[in-house]
């Protein structure tokens, strides 16, 4: 019975309307819902709550479980013995996201600072044409992310041999494959649904090896003052020692490595393909030229197209790049649902349910896609709007769960996604459904039409 379920969950969770019409149902119908010790939350300020309340609503072991290399950053709840670990991983991305991020994201654009030199990724998308699709994930943001995995996290693929240092196609499709792989099982969609969990354990004993020698040479060249860039991995090397005042405990990195690549490769893919999936869709939506529109008036567009307008006329703000990301996002977004766990008796004060006590091992299931259409907060919520407060949107979470690295996810998209305006030869395009492995998007095709 269980595995019909799991089935049925990795399939519907697969699908985003089919999940939306689900969620927007059970929304209407029960706001808080029960089954045995299982409670389902829809409504946006009860996701809230749940998220934002660490103390009641922990992650639980079902979440620290799905890490195959070990606890990391996300998964981990504030416990006194996580609270220094979870401050230098913290402290370390945000040093590199002020010193690193931009000059990373350039880097692996251009490719020419890598090792070896890669050819810059903007022929790939200027010889897209009627006849020559662009697969979005093997042809341009996997690719990219590889080469940001080495100039912003201190991690290249593998080289060709034990004594080389040159890296082929070959080493970073296999470090593609062990992203992936190992991604089916920190997504929530249950691998084992999709025949993926021995597969993936193998990928994800291969990547901790690959990292163990990465580690050990960035310990070495950290010991032996060597000069290096500073990446993630060089940033938590330096951060354990200044806080601890000792030699960084190799496990210590590997697990938070390996969750920060997790975090900015198979989701970032998934993202930034529904990302694109949505903006390429005909939709009702509130008029881009806020200036020149009546207020609520709507028509239907091809937000792509319309946001490649302002591209093209360098009118194109950060401000309306980002909101039109997380406004794409919310039709399909990555983690549709979240799981908790209360360690202890709990109440959600629920203005739509009441007063709800959960019991000592309950699971909270909670929302974010149900929350993000909740017409209380999301007025007109069929609508594409560039004018939602961005404090409503659920993508990264809420309160003290929220994804740490929710900046350089933002930032990422948006580079990728302005490059993709800039330099794609076509005014507007057309998205194939995207193909999945296991529960991890690893083939979508765009099209120009002639």
């Amino acid at each position: 019975m269980k595995q019909t379920l799991d089935s049925i969950t990795a399939k519907v969770l697969r699908s985003p309307r089919t999940l939306g019409t689900i969620l927007s149902l059970a929304q209407r119908i029960r706001p808080v819902a029960r089954l045995g010790q299982n409670f389902f939350v829809f409504k946006h300020a009860d996701v809230r709550t749940v998220l934002a309340d660490t103390g009641a609503f922990e992650y639980g072991e079902g979440m620290r479980s799905k890490s195959p290399l070990g606890e990391f950053l996300v998964g981990m709840d504030d416990w006194p013995a996580t609270l220094r670990e979870k401050a230098i991983v913290r402290q370390s991305i945000e040093a590199s996201e002020r010193s690193r991020l931009t000059l990373a994201l350039e880097q692996a654009w251009e490719g020419a600072a890598l090792s070896p030199p890669q050819p810059p990724l903007v022929y790939r998308l200027e010889r897209t044409g009627p006849g020559t699709p662009l697969d979005l994930v093997g042809d341009y943001v996997e690719e990219f992310l590889i080469r940001f995995n080495e100039a912003f996290f201190g991690v290249a693929p593998p080289a060709d041999g034990m004594r080389s240092k040159v890296v082929s196609e070959q080493g970073r499709r296999l470090m593609a494959q062990w992203l992936r792989k190992v991604g089916s099982l920190v997504l929530l969609s249950p691998p084992a649904s999709f025949g993926l969990q021995a597969v993936a354990e193998r990928c994800a004993k291969e990547l901790g090896d690959h990292l163990d020698q990465v580690i050990g040479a960035a310990q070495y060249a950290a010991e032996s003052e060597t000069e290096s860039a500073p990446t993630i991995l060089a940033s938590l090397l330096q951060k354990h020692h200044e806080v601890t005042g000792e030699r960084a405990n190799r496990d210590f990195i590997r697990r938070h490595l390996c969750g920060l690549l997790l975090a900015a490769n198979p989701t970032v893919i998934k993202s930034f393909v529904m990302t694109i999936v949505n903006l390429a869709a005909e939709q009702p939506s509130a008029v881009f030229d806020h200036e020149a529109a009546d207020a609520g008036s709507t028509e239907t567009v091809q937000p792509y197209a319309r946001l490649r307008a302002l591209a093209s006329k360098n009118r194109l703000s950060d401000t309306t790049l980002r909101q039109a990301i997380l406004e794409a996002m919310r039709f399909s977004p990555t983690f549709p649902l979240l799981s908790r766990t209360c360690p202890r008796h709990a109440h959600l004060q629920s203005p739509s349910a009441g007063s709800i006590v959960m019991n000592p091992g309950a699971r909270v299931v909670v929302s974010p896609f149900a929350a993000m259409f909740d017409e209380a907060v999301f007025e007109r919520n069929y609508l594409f709007s560039l004018s939602r407060p961005e404090d409503d949107y659920l993508h990264f979470g809420y309160g003290g769960h929220r994804c740490p690295g929710d900046r350089i996810a933002i930032a990422l998209l948006m580079f990728l996604v302005r490059k993709m305006l800039s330099h794609l030869p076509a005014e507007r395009i057309r998205v194939e459904a995207p193909e999945y492995d296991g529960p991890t998007v690893h083939r979508c095709v765009v099209k120009i039409d002639p």
